[in-house]
């Protein structure tokens, strides 16, 4: 069977499967190796020594996780206002002054590109749980003990409704 020359790319082994068509881009229909049917395809691979599954956490990584754990990720009431506040009032400056610069010099881009900027600088600015974010921190009330219950429904009186 003849193709065009440039048409078809053929692969050593032959086998419909293994041409690729080239027209344009390049698009290749490989076979699939079916899971459990073992072959070339898919080689079975033993487990070796020193699997990830049997080996420890290195003392660096444990390291850096206690790094990551010790990292404050709340942000309390007041701080999430303010964090409200400089991304909304951010956002705001950065599309008046893009606006109108975008305006002065007649390009829509730079509009887009100022507001961006703003976005990414009110980003860094707000999400972060910063300490300026933290100094208002929720007082919770200590914890009780199980004995000290509130009174049985059946120890309270019942309300008598009056007609009127």
């Amino acid at each position: 069977m003849a193709e065009p020359s440039g048409c078809a790319q053929r692969r050593p082994g032959g086998g419909a499967e293994h041409g690729a068509r080239i027209s344009g881009h390049l698009s290749a229909r490989l076979p699939l190796p079916l899971p459990g049917r073992g072959g070339p395809a898919s080689p079975r691979r033993q487990p070796e020594r020193g699997d990830a599954q049997d080996r420890e956490v290195p003392p660096p990584a444990a390291a850096m996780l206690d790094i990551f754990r010790s990292i404050p990720t709340q942000m309390d009431y007041k701080g999430q206002k303010l964090a409200e506040q400089i991304f909304q009032g951010i956002i705001l400056v950065s599309a008046v002054i893009g606006f109108i610069y975008g305006y002065i010099t007649e390009q829509f881009g730079w509009t887009v590109y100022i507001v961006m900027a703003g976005f990414a600088l009110s980003c860094l600015l707000t999400l972060p749980p910063w300490p300026m974010y933290r100094r208002n921190p929720l007082k919770w009330l200590p914890v009780q003990e199980s004995g000290t219950e509130d009174k049985k429904p059946a120890d309270r009186k019942p309300k008598r409704h009056t007609k009127s």
